[in-house]
């Protein structure tokens, strides 16, 4: 079943997460959603997306505390590349 998927994810250009939410499912894993997953996080949550950035803003104004993760912008990616 999993190489029917992928191999159909393939062929129609797109990646399983497009696919998942194009259904409505969700990108969550029971780790969090993981880097793999961060470029959907935005799509996935809807108007939710806009709520988790005030929370982590007021919570962590310096984004120090996991920066880039769920799927936020990194201010230090530049650094890091």
């Amino acid at each position: 079943m999993r190489r029917r998927l992928n191999r159909a994810c393939r062929a129609s250009g797109k990646l399983p997460w497009d696919v998942a939410l194009q259904e409505g499912a969700a990108i969550s894993h029971h780790h969090g959603i993981g880097l793999a997953r961060r470029p959907y996080v935005r799509r996935a949550l809807g108007s939710g997306y806009l709520v988790l950035e005030r929370i982590k803003a007021a919570l962590d104004p310096a984004s120090i505390l996991n920066p880039g993760k769920l799927g936020l912008p990194n201010p230090y990616e530049h650094v890091w590349s």
